[in-house]
């Protein structure tokens, strides 16, 4: 027998519960890190409502398919598209090129319905702190809803004599496939090769949360003893509290595990729940929960375009306790009036009638996927040629670090095998092997750019792997005496050492007292400098940057640029790296200092970010590109580091 739907105001403060849970989450709060599964409250919740509306119409004769649907459309599609439209023109002038074109596709796939299978194909893992980024990414949810909206009440109504039964089987399967896809991309097994999260963002992986609120729906009257209710309810919100605000029920790196008890305490809520008289009836229906519930799908919408604009523009993934006291108001204020203004509105048939609906959404649906259409053929193209046009060498369409990546490793193996066939036993002391790790490939190449300075010396190359586990000082003790029998390490007086000298700092001595035993001069590099840039180059992101700051009329002043560079480095790096080198030169230890070459002027808050005719420096976000290798090759040589570890 049906139930009669009837509003509960507590379903609207789970819904508080589970859109501050996200965005705490979004907000990048590390405490908060199981906030994402806010997500599933809002599924089973979801699973709920829509088996109630269908259902007690199947059984009452005056289910109309076109009629659900449309109301359906009525609420989402009105503020979906307007927050996508009003996110369009800041993303054309805050993002880059790069990220421009991203999110162009992402508005086209909403528009098609079907984000949650671009970002499957594109975002790669969910938990990725680059997915961030993407003003959309949640948008992944809400086309798993309009899927379901598509499907789940064709189901019902043509297997309504067995919906039990048949509901029983979709649950298993999709949970089971849930399970499945999870161990799957564990152990690295991608069978689609998209190297991306399936479970998360897929239809069929997800199905069984909104499934487990249509069973709610049929267990509703079936608990009716109150003190067990009671119970019941109060295990329920404390499982909810935990899994969604701590990391109690972290418990397993599958993702549906952890997944099953937000779920499953979302159901034992909703069934235990309906009863003014209930202790957490009232905690729920408490006023601004109810009142952050019914405004929750605007705060939801809301909150992630903004939070990723802004931490695009700021080069920061944090956000900090100042930003969020900023940000959350206005996000809050923008879903009050969005909700007033166009959520309601748009959800009554009296003030909106069906045909205005549907010319309203079809202009605008229409209108921004036009927008985005011609967003990824030409906007993205025309930041590309603006840029392209003040900088015709700088490559600005982020997908030439495979290529650089290449043209530093031919480079470096075509050195190694030339340096190797020259070995020069004759004069030593002049013979410099270099020995480490990616930052070594790059000093190597580096000094093997500039004609002065191979005049005088050879250098060679010996890249360090580890075979064991183990205690990094014997790893590296070990490897060093695997290659000591080499051509390179006995023809060689010098050794320019590249290594995690953090880690190696009490064994400095032991390390150096390893060379001193086979005659060798240490020259220890120091650690490499990392640019904490979110998505693009350091260089193209400086440059970004510096235009947004300054507009397109004129190219970069240089200077500036290398202000914004070194805004991009974590401060506490000069003063790590400034420890290390002052425990070197108080144990009487060679070393070359790397900030001498790619921020000597630090002091003044500069690094370089371009060559001096405007090449790119770094193609990531610390290897150098091989004009970067060539411009701090020159640095080395004209300063004299190599003479001053003499």
């Amino acid at each position: 027998m049906a139930q009669p739907f009837v509003y509960r105001k507590e379903i609207d403060g789970l819904r508080a519960i589970a859109v501050i849970s996200v965005i705490l989450y979004h907000s990048g709060i590390e405490i908060f890190s199981q906030g994402y599964l806010g997500v599933d409250v809002f599924f089973v919740i979801s699973g709920y409502l829509i088996t109630s509306l269908v259902f007690n119409d199947l059984t009452n004769n005056r289910f109309n398919f076109l009629k659900f649907i449309t109301r359906r459309a009525r609420r989402i599609l009105p503020l979906l598209f307007f927050v996508t439209f009003v996110s369009i023109p800041f993303c054309i002038y805050f993002l880059s090129p790069n990220l421009l074109e991203n999110f162009s596709q992402s508005v086209i796939a909403l528009n098609l319905f079907n984000s949650n299978i671009l970002f499957w194909f594109t975002s790669g893992d969910y938990f990725d702190l680059k997915s961030e980024l993407k003003p959309l990414i949640h948008t992944w949810s809400l086309c798993i809803e309009i899927q379901f909206y598509l499907i789940f009440p064709l189901v019902l109504l043509y297997f309504k004599k067995n919906i039990k039964l048949i509901l029983f089987i979709l649950f298993i399967t999709s949970l089971s496939l849930s399970f499945l896809e999870n161990y799957l991309y564990i152990n690295s097994i991608d069978l689609f090769k998209t190297k991306s999260f399936g479970s998360f963002y897929l239809f069929h992986t997800r199905i069984w949360e909104l499934l487990l609120g249509a069973a709610v729906y049929f267990l509703n009257d079936k608990l009716n003893n109150t003190k067990i209710k009671i119970n019941l309810s109060i295990i329920g919100f404390s499982i909810l509290l935990l899994s969604l605000f701590t990391n109690f029920f972290n418990i397993s790196s599958v993702y549906a595990v952890n997944s099953l008890f937000s779920c499953i305490a979302t159901s034992i809520i909703l069934l235990s729940t309906n009863n003014k008289s209930n202790i957490i009836n009232k905690l729920l229906c408490f006023r601004p929960l109810v009142f952050l519930g019914l405004i929750s799908f605007s705060l939801y919408m809301w909150h992630q375009p903004i939070f990723s604009i802004f931490r695009i523009y700021n080069n920061n993934l944090n956000l900090s306790f100042l930003t969020l006291s900023i940000l959350v108001p206005i996000i809050i204020l923008l879903s009050f009036v969005t909700y007033r203004y166009i959520e309601k509105p748009y959800r009554n048939n009296f003030l909106i009638s069906d045909a205005k609906f549907i010319k309203n959404i079809s202009i605008i649906y229409i209108f921004t996927f036009i927008l985005a259409v011609t967003i990824l053929i030409t906007g993205s193209f025309y930041k590309y040629e603006k840029y392209k046009k003040l900088y015709p060498s700088i490559s600005f369409n982020g997908n030439d670090v495979g290529l650089q990546n290449l043209i530093r490793k031919k480079t470096l193996t075509s050195l190694t095998n030339k340096k190797i066939e020259n070995i020069n036993s004759n004069n030593i002391n002049n013979n410099y092997l270099i020995v480490g790790f990616s930052h070594a490939e790059d000093f190597f190449i580096s000094v093997n750019q500039v004609k002065e300075l191979t005049a005088k010396y050879n250098f060679f190359y010996q890249g360090i792997s580890y075979n064991e586990e183990g205690q990094y000082y014997f790893k590296l003790i070990r490897f060093l005496e695997s290659i000591k029998e080499k051509k390179s390490f006995v023809n060689s007086k010098n050794i320019i050492l590249d290594v995690d000298l953090s880690v190696l700092e009490n064994d400095i001595l032991k390390i150096d007292n390893f060379f001193k035993k086979y005659n060798k001069n240490l020259i220890l590099l120091s650690p490499p400098i990392y640019f904490k840039v979110i998505n693009d180059d350091p260089s193209v992101f400086s440059i970004h940057k510096w235009h947004l700051q300054n507009g397109f009329k004129d190219k970069l002043n240089t200077y500036q640029l290398n202000k914004i560079m070194y805004d991009l480095v974590d401060k506490e790096f000069f003063n790590v790296n400034k420890k290390i080198l002052d425990n070197l030169s108080k144990n009487n230890i060679r070393f070359i200092n790397k900030v001498e070459f790619s921020c000597p002027n630090y002091k003044n808050k500069t690094c370089y970010s371009l060559t001096d005719n405007y090449k790119k420096i770094y193609f990531d976000n610390t290897h150098l590109t091989l004009d970067g290798a060539k411009f701090f090759g020159s640095i080395i040589y004209k300063k004299k580091l190599l003479e001053k570890t003499n």
